[in-house]
């Protein structure tokens, strides 16, 4: 009974709820000036994630191989049907530019996705498939997979009649310099090749070298984030059907 009568005398005690108050104040004060922090920082990572530009690289879906028909050859049926699936995974990304080699399975495999978009695709010679010369196979030939990555450790390093790896750099690399500083702060989609593609992420990224290259799959999607002219993040997009490559 005393205790309770102690509690109550407490309580009761205005300069007791004098301190009270201005503790709850101060606590209440100290949360939402914590959380106004947290939303200022959180906004600001957005607004800067929103200001970077974004390249989708889109590697061609299967084309069969033909001797002699590099730039021509289109796509397998499987090839198309993956096209389409390209097409439902890029749809609601905001694409506004549409750049491609100007080779056909390239072309093809953006087609459906430009198409949704209302959007032409811009054709760029120079964002063509590394050259490789007399040694015209296809790739995962051990002999032409010898060479690339010969090409990795000796940048100058070149078959008859083929590109250099910095020679294929050279060409491309200006192509996509220019989208950045053309486009900045949207989105981009790039019809491309596996060599070309994995050339072209390595002069940015030195982490994708060789053994990316044979990691990448027919079709594939990366999809690369710049601040300005630096790529700030890779995220592959594209998920391989169990059984497919």
């Amino acid at each position: 009974m005393g205790e309770r009568a102690c509690l109550n005398s407490e309580r009761d005690d205005p300069k007791a709820k004098e301190e009270e108050t201005i503790r709850r104040k101060c606590s209440r004060t100290a949360e939402c000036s914590k959380r106004n922090t947290l939303e200022k920082i959180t906004g600001r990572q957005k607004e800067l994630s929103e200001m970077h530009t974004r390249i989708y690289m889109i590697r061609h879906a299967v084309s069969p191989y033909l001797p002699g028909q590099e730039r021509n050859r289109g796509l397998s049926q499987q090839g198309a049907a993956d096209a389409g699936r390209v097409k439902e995974m890029l749809k609601n990304e905001d694409i506004a530019h549409f750049v491609s080699s100007p080779y056909a399975r390239a072309v093809a495999t953006m087609q459906p996705l430009a198409e949704e978009a209302g959007k032409e695709i811009e054709l760029c010679e120079e964002l063509r498939e590394r050259a490789f010369g007399t040694l015209d196979r296809e790739f995962g030939d051990e002999e032409l997979l010898v060479a690339i990555r010969r090409s990795y450790e000796d940048r100058h390093f070149k078959l008859d009649g083929g590109e250099s790896h910095k020679e294929a750099e050279e060409r491309a690399v200006p192509i996509m310099e220019r989208l950045l500083r053309e486009y900045a702060e949207s989105n981009i989609a790039i019809g491309t090749h596996g060599n070309i593609m994995a050339i072209i992420m390595h002069y940015y990224d030195k982490a994708y070298g060789f053994d990316f290259l044979l990691s990448t799959t027919k079709p594939d999607i990366y999809k690369l984030e710049f601040d300005g002219t630096r790529l700030v993040k890779v995220e592959r997009l594209w998920e391989p059907q169990p059984g497919l490559k």
